[in-house]
């Protein structure tokens, strides 16, 4: 279960995330996995992620993220 202490109240304005993996397992190690990762943002940027930059280590990865803003 993640941590739920963290609220993001201004989506608009980039956030610095760090995503881990559970005990700390190196599994973007290969490129098949990184490929995982890499594919999951590109479809959450249709969604309206906006990645400025990231890095990937080997088991945690660093963005610099926000929410694009919608028409409406």
């Amino acid at each position: 279960m993640g941590r739920s202490r963290y609220k993001i109240t201004e989506p608009q304005q980039p956030h610095f995330v760090t995503l881990t993996v559970l005990h700390w397992i190196p599994v973007f190690t290969r490129p098949d996995t990184v490929n995982v990762l890499l594919d999951a943002l590109r479809f959450f940027n249709k969604d309206g992620l906006k990645v400025y930059a990231w890095v990937i280590l080997e088991n945690h990865c660093h963005l610099i993220s926000s929410k694009q803003c919608t028409g409406s």
